[in-house]
């Protein structure tokens, strides 16, 4: 299964959140992409994190997931960059 969800962010993905959103990731078994300005990331992956801190508040990101837990995972992140 795979799903998608645009998030406009309430704060700018500085180096921290983007820690915090690795480590959410990789609580799910899905394959987990986030795309901002047409460039994408594996957002469990902590290396590839390193040069996408450019998404502002106020700007939209697009999360998808791919596998069993796609959904859970989606609304578990989506929960999270909503509650910081």
């Amino acid at each position: 299964m795979k799903k998608r969800l645009s998030i406009t962010l309430r704060r700018a993905l500085e180096p921290e959140r983007m820690r915090n959103i690795v480590a959410k990731a990789n609580q799910f078994d899905s394959y987990i992409l986030i795309e901002h300005q047409n460039v994408q990331i594996n957002a469990k992956s902590r290396l590839s994190t390193f040069g996408f801190f450019g998404a502002k508040q106020g700007e939209t990101i697009v999360i998808s997931a791919a596998g069993a837990d796609a959904e859970e995972a989606l609304e578990d992140l989506r929960s999270f960059l909503a509650s910081e």
